[in-house]
């Protein structure tokens, strides 16, 4: 005899996804088409720890914990995997992982306290640690990523290959060498002129100390989670007629664990 179970699904405007992972920043500003987790988003949005932002066209200003902006260009894609107290270097910081697009981030420090980002790329990963810097991952994988520091320093760590340290007013680019898995390393094309003139071109160019909020959200707000408002699902006629629930049926197998 074949044992079936009836599965319901309850949904009341949200997936069971919504609301996992701890809020880390916010999105200061926005204009134009802006996503997190492929849902539309207004200026103020906030951002979880998990989440990806997609700017479609226009341009974004992620903010995170308590100092680190990341302004975003039109066409960019970012993950932010992790963002808090590192438990390696006990520094606040995270791991970005800009999938394409452009980004210029402002890493902020407060007095002996530096913190520890590091931005990810298909290529290599660069490590910020209170700094200005520019990187532009283009889609095509076959195009190299190119890392720029515009104030202080910062380093890209190479996959089996020794760390490059970069300078103010310094860049490198990374792209797929000739062997599978290897990262050559080359003269970037653009010039420090070049990615300024970028900046300027894709709005990225507001301070950190001016943008949305003077990060006054960001200075450790996000370290609690403020109360999320979702309709909690009720059995109630009055209440499903505001808020209807609706049941998806799922007959999965016992056995084989197959659902239909």
């Amino acid at each position: 005899m074949r044992l079936t179970i009836l599965v319901a699904v309850l949904m009341s405007g949200t997936s069971f996804a919504d609301g996992f992972g701890k809020i880390v920043g916010q999105l200061g500003m926005v204009e134009g088409s802006v996503l997190v987790d492929n849902r539309v988003v207004a200026k103020n949005a906030p951002v979880r720890e998990g989440a990806t932002i997609e700017v479609k066209n226009g341009k974004a200003t992620l903010l995170l914990g308590t100092g680190s902006v990341f302004h975003l260009s039109a066409n960019s894609k970012m993950t932010v995997n992790q963002f808090g107290i590192r438990t390696d270097t006990k520094k606040e910081g995270g791991d970005v992982n800009l999938q394409f697009g452009r980004t210029r981030a402002l890493i902020l420090n407060k007095g002996a306290e530096t913190k520890d980002v590091r931005i990810m790329t298909r290529t290599a990963t660069m490590g910020v640690r209170g700094t200005e810097v520019f990187v532009d991952v283009p889609k095509d994988p076959k195009m190299p990523v190119q890392f720029f520091t515009i104030e202080g320093l910062a380093k890209v760590d190479l996959p089996q290959s020794p760390s490059i340290e970069i300078k103010q007013n310094q860049g490198v680019s990374t792209g797929q060498g000739t062997k599978a898995g290897e990262v050559s390393v080359q003269e970037p094309t653009m010039n420090l002129s070049d990615v300024k003139k970028e900046i300027k071109n894709q709005g990225m160019s507001v301070a950190a100390a001016k943008t949305p909020n003077d990060m006054k959200k960001s200075l450790g707000e996000f370290n609690r989670d403020p109360p999320v408002n979702i309709p909690f699902p009720r059995f109630d006629p009055i209440q499903d007629r505001s808020v209807p629930l609706k049941i998806q049926p799922r007959f999965c197998n016992a056995t084989s664990g197959v659902c239909q």
